[in-house]
């Protein structure tokens, strides 16, 4: 498979082309948008398109848009690499037509991931497209060849169904059939909204009876056994003889699972396993959100540094699951206390952070001192000894001059500190 590597750093170029080597990847490679776009409109385009944000002529973002609005062509998979971790400017790269990121510095085994990924969809998408062509040729024979058609139908897994110009559904196979909990002579002829009311069977099929070629697209479907499916449902139009004028093929194709693992994937990427709250991804990423949210409504936002006091010590009397404990029970109090918009998060080994909005100093500090006393008031049974521990917290809250969450950290780790320094299980506020 072809792939373009499209930047103006020549150094950045070097190191992608050396990470990608071996992977069993054609490498094309260019130094502008301008050059990128036209190995991108080729007879033979890279299918997979490394991409830099920022380029002479034509940027990144704008190759992704025209990418997105071809009508016609294969599927390339646009990867956008950019140094921005924004994510206001990440929304607005998917918005424009990329289909996923990377920011730089970019780490060879999570790119190997992302192209990989980009593979199996371009390979999807072809199987999807030759189905299409494959069943837009039986349609065109169903008069001649309906025998043949039935078996062949019937021995495909995947949904397959076929409609009129007016919506009727004029065949179907019998995985379709079972989708619906009905046997395929009872839906023949009934009108495709009255299998699914307002469902997504009849989705674009007006725009491609119109502009007649393929569409793709997601959607979500309740079959007849009352499970619950994410699809991609791929379309093509076709041109009969007679009255009808045509049609609509529809391939299903289930992507449940890779949902699910999505879905999976997703919250191991934002989760600390040891205590189940955000990591230190995620908080940046939802702290960066309240903050622009608050400096846009001029709104107190204040921010708690909270660190188990001795830990290590804790770990060297009990053990290191002892420790684990510890940060389980600690994680598991703040949870219970905090508000649902409140964000928490284990940022370091012992030490948890706390975001929380139109909150000022004053209230802020009367929280950390609530969790402080139910933390100290605890006892942590862990092998049949009991352990008490306390923790120390800093306080501070936003000001006109926070750019960012790093400044509002770096005050609240100060305050930390000087809990730490005035003996431990204490609160220390500073503006």
């Amino acid at each position: 498979m072809k792939l373009l590597i499209a930047d103006d750093d020549r150094t950045t170029r070097i190191i992608l082309r050396k990470a990608i080597r071996g992977w069993g990847y054609e490498i094309v490679e260019s130094s502008d948008g301008t050059a990128a776009w036209e190995y991108l409109q080729g007879p033979c385009p890279p299918r997979i398109a490394v991409l830099d944000w920022m380029m002479p002529r034509i940027d990144g973002i704008e190759l992704c848009a025209r990418l997105s609005h071809r009508e016609s062509g294969p599927l390339i998979y646009s990867i956008l690499l950019t140094a921005s971790t924004d994510t206001q400017d990440l929304v607005h790269a998917l918005d424009s037509g990329a289909h996923d990121f990377l920011s730089k510095p970019v780490s060879a085994s999570e790119l190997r991931s992302r192209i990989e990924v980009g593979r199996r969809l371009v390979e999807a998408e072809d199987t999807l497209s030759d189905y299409a062509r494959n069943m837009q040729q039986l349609a065109e024979r169903l008069s001649s060849q309906f025998r043949f058609q039935k078996t062949l139908l019937n021995s495909i897994p995947t949904p397959i169904f076929v409609r009129d110009a007016p919506g009727t559904l004029i065949d179907c196979n019998g995985s379709f059939a079972r989708c619906l909990g009905a046997p395929p002579d009872a839906l023949i002829g009934t009108l495709v909204e009255e299998l699914e009311p307002s469902g997504p069977l009849g989705m674009h099929d007006q725009q491609l009876l119109a502009r007649p070629g393929t569409r793709t697209y997601e959607a979500t479907f309740s079959w007849a056994d009352g499970t619950t499916h994410t699809m991609v449902i791929h379309k093509a139009s076709f041109t009969a003889s007679g009255d009808n004028g045509g049609g609509v093929i529809g391939v299903l194709l289930d992507i449940t699972d890779r949902k699910l693992l999505e879905t999976k994937l997703q919250h191991l990427a934002t989760t600390d396993e040891l205590t189940g709250i955000a990591n230190r991804r995620r908080f940046f990423e939802l702290a960066r959100s309240e903050l622009g949210d608050a400096r846009r409504r001029s709104r107190p936002l204040a921010v708690l540094l909270l660190d188990i006091d001795h830990f290590k010590v804790i770990n060297d009397t009990y053990g290191h699951a002892a420790g684990d404990e510890t940060l389980r029970v600690t994680a598991s109090i703040c949870e219970r206390d905090l508000r649902d918009r409140d964000v928490l998060a284990r940022i370091g080994g012992e030490e948890l952070a706390i975001i929380l909005p139109e909150t000022d100093l004053t209230v802020a500090t009367e929280v950390a001192e609530r969790l402080r006393a139910r933390i100290a008031a605890t006892l942590v049974k862990f092998s049949e000894r009991i352990i008490r521990f306390t923790v120390s917290i800093g306080v501070t809250e936003r000001n006109d001059l926070d750019r960012s969450v790093h400044s509002l950290l770096l005050r609240a780790d100060k305050a930390l500190y000087e809990a730490k320094r005035a003996g431990r299980d204490r609160i220390a506020s500073t503006p």
